[in-house]
């Protein structure tokens, strides 16, 4: 489980993830008239994840701690 916990977390993983994944994924999705990036989007989606993730290990640690 900390493995895959590691692996959530990672700061090379997913420097190495985007870097591939901005090559194949369209810069700008089009809505109507409005563009959304996406990239940006699903990093600051990746981002939220991370943190959530590292919230629950600090509680599990804080848990073990105490």
């Amino acid at each position: 489980m900390n493995d895959f916990l590691w692996f959530l977390v990672s700061p090379s993983y997913w420097s190495k993830f985007w870097q591939f994944k901005g090559d194949l994924i369209a810069k700008f999705y089009l809505v109507g008239d409005i563009y959304i990036p996406v990239y940006d989007f699903l990093m600051a989606f990746s981002i939220f994840i991370r943190l959530a993730v590292l919230v629950v290990l600090w509680n599990k640690i804080k848990q073990e701690v105490s």
